[in-house]
């Protein structure tokens, strides 16, 4: 009769542990962070400067950080943020509407340019308003690979270069990011302003 209790409390105790830690492994077990790519070129040379990359960055971090998934910062080169995003190395990235289409469509990018510059009045040819803004912001779209989606552009325009407008934009991989994120990523992306970069 005690062996029988002996046997029957091992057993509980081993089902217990086990049980135990299973939870134990449950609860470590996390999510993969979001890897949010920070453009980076050489001094001098970066489509953005790194104040105002370091800040937004900051405010993408905060925003995506959440009880089951962390935010993570990491380093990219500027001109590999499309491909990186395409691969898997990262989730989202930023930049500016302007350089990003330069980036992905060097030739559009220089007729866009030339075209806006004729306009000059802020008018196409038939006389018509051109938002210029918009039409370098659909340029990007078409120009985008199709996994990878971009937020509304935003009120901030922290790259340098102004041959183009340069709305800050956030780039994300549309197979790891929900409706909820794109939520939170444009609320960044258009909530942000020079000021709060630190301009």
């Amino acid at each position: 009769m005690l062996g029988g209790r002996n046997v029957a409390s091992i057993i509980a105790t081993a089902t217990c542990l086990a049980a135990i830690g299973g939870l134990t492994a449950c609860a470590e077990e996390q999510p993969e962070p979001f890897l949010i790519g920070v453009p980076e070129k050489p001094v001098g040379d970066a489509p953005m400067p790194e104040r105002y990359a370091d800040a937004f960055a900051r405010y993408l971090v905060r925003e995506l950080n959440g009880e089951d998934r962390k935010g993570e910062r990491q380093p990219v080169p500027a001109d590999l943020r499309v491909r990186q995003l395409r691969t898997g190395e990262i989730n989202v990235t930023f930049g500016c509407t302007g350089e990003l289409l330069e980036l992905l469509d060097r030739n559009r990018a220089m007729e866009l340019r030339q075209e806006l510059k004729k306009a000059g009045s802020g008018k196409d040819g038939s006389g018509e308003e051109v938002d210029e803004k918009y039409l370098v912001y659909d340029e990007l779209l078409s120009s985008l690979p199709q996994e990878v989606g971009a937020t509304l552009p935003g009120v901030a325009t922290p790259c340098s270069d102004t041959s183009l407008p340069q709305d800050a934009v956030v780039l994300y991989a549309k197979r790891v990011i929900g409706r909820d994120e794109l939520r939170q990523l444009n609320s960044i992306a258009t909530g942000t302003s020079m000021e709060m970069l630190g301009a």
